[in-house]
Formats: C-alpha cells, structure tokens, sequence
C-alpha cells in the first residue's frame, strides 16, 4: 500500500514531458506505471470549451482484478458529459508487457453484456462475478505504448487491422498519449477506400484528469 501511494505521488508531481522523442528501452515495469497512470476520471470539458470541434467527454478508468498475474486489467467507460449515465463506449483493457513489440501492448475486450456494468468504475458490483474469458477480445485493435519519459507513454494501433463499421467505416486507428495530468486519444474511422469518415480531423481529444478515482475490483481467479 506505502509503495502504491508513494508511486501515485511521484506521478503527481512528476514532469508532463521530459522533451525525449525517442522511446526509452522497454522494462517489466512499465505495464504497472501505465496503468497507474490511466487509472481515474478524466473530462474534455476544457478542450471543448475552447474549440467547438470537440465535446465535453467524461472517461473513467478503474483497476479490476487485482488479484490476477496476467494484467494489469482496466475497465474504461467513455459518456458525452450531459449524459453520464448512458455511456456511448465500454471497454476492458488489458496491460502486458511484450518484450517482443519493445513496448506494452494494450489488448481491447468488449463486454458480453454492457448495460449490466454501466458505472462499474464507481460501483464495482455492477461487474458482478464477470470473468476475463467472458470477454469478446477485438483482435486487430491493440494499442502498443512505448515509454517515452519518466512519466510519459506514446502508443497506437497498427495498420488497418482494427475493424469498425461505424458511419461507414471499415476500419479504425487510435492514437494515444498517457502522462500523468492527461490523456490524449485520436480515434478515427476509415472507409474501404482509406478516406476519414468519423473521428477529429485535426487533433486528439485532451483528457485532463479530474480525480484519481481508482476503485479496486477483485473477481475469482
């Protein structure tokens, strides 16, 4: 517990950037420094605020199955600000590191019933006694972090892997900067024909975060 809260510290008060580029060599460590520095509430509310491009977003990411040696496993759940409780993404993230991709790879899982878990990240209950092989993996739409300073990750999918059919779309990319004050994500859709039919066309949504908000989950093994 001393060593959890003196890690949450030092991310706190840690730099946003340290101004390295290039990624840093890949360490055991840095799935749980990535999934420390994921976990809470985050609004784009600001960003919004400022340019009308973008809507206010509220994200909440929250630790789950904490007792498990195959993670870290996030929850994710994204809601437009005016509308906390109907959430418009659900997600399951799983953080491992993978020596092989000089990285850590971020595997995405949909939920085998999504309105159940609607709030999970303040109401853990709400998961009830869900397992990791009940989860539908979204083979393609991995996203693999490097570690770019003390405190900062830069990651993305890879190619036209990830399918959507949103709005037309064939497939999806995203983007991601994780730093310990905001989280910035790009996501996109494409047609078959490689032309953007959803997503911003100029920049990531900038998520400051608002609270710490981590809410521990445990599940049977």
């Amino acid at each position: 517990m001393r060593a959890a809260k003196a890690l949450a510290g030092a991310i706190l008060l840690g730099l946003l950037g340290t101004g390295i580029t290039a990624p840093l060599p890949a360490s055991a460590q840095d799935q749980l420094a990535l999934a420390q520095i994921m976990t809470g509430r985050f609004s784009s509310a600001r960003q919004a605020g400022e340019n009308p491009d973008y809507q206010a977003v509220e994200l909440n990411v929250t630790p789950i199955w904490g007792r498990r040696d195959d993670g870290p496993w996030l929850y994710v759940e994204q809601a437009f600000a005016d509308s906390p409780g109907k959430p418009y993404r659900q997600r399951v993230y799983q953080l491992r590191f993978a020596p092989e991709l000089a990285g850590v790879e971020m595997r995405v899982f949909a939920l085998p019933d999504p309105a159940a878990a609607v709030g999970a990240w303040k109401d853990p209950t709400k998961l009830g006694r869900l397992r990791p092989d009940e989860l539908r993996r979204l083979e393609g739409c991995e996203v693999v972090f490097s570690r770019r300073g003390q405190w900062l990750f830069r990651g993305a999918t890879r190619g036209e892997d990830c399918r959507n059919t949103h709005r037309g779309a064939a497939y999806m990319t995203s983007e991601m900067v994780v730093e310990p004050a905001m989280t910035r994500i790009w996501d996109r859709g494409y047609d078959a024909d490689r032309r953007q039919v959803w997503g911003p066309k100029d920049g990531s949504y900038q998520f400051d975060k608002v609270a710490i908000g981590a809410v521990p989950v445990e599940t049977p093994r």
